[in-house]
């Protein structure tokens, strides 16, 4: 699984707010997916924050939203 991360801060995740209030994290299955999101963001200049695509265990992931 790949996350974006803060640049600034390695264990600062990129999240968005959905319609409901609620805090939503992009995952994605492989990374030239999360690439293309990542600039598609910088494109369309969503986010100004730099950010980097990590690599993450399904389970950590899972564990850490819980």
């Amino acid at each position: 699984m790949y996350i974006l991360t803060l640049q600034a801060d390695v264990t600062g995740v990129f999240s968005l707010v959905n319609d409901s209030g609620e805090q939503v994290i992009p995952v994605f299955e492989e990374q030239d997916d999360a690439e293309r999101y990542y600039y598609m963001l910088e494109d369309q200049a969503e986010s100004d924050i730099p950010l980097n695509i990590v690599e993450i265990d399904r389970e950590v992931f899972l564990d850490a939203c819980t």
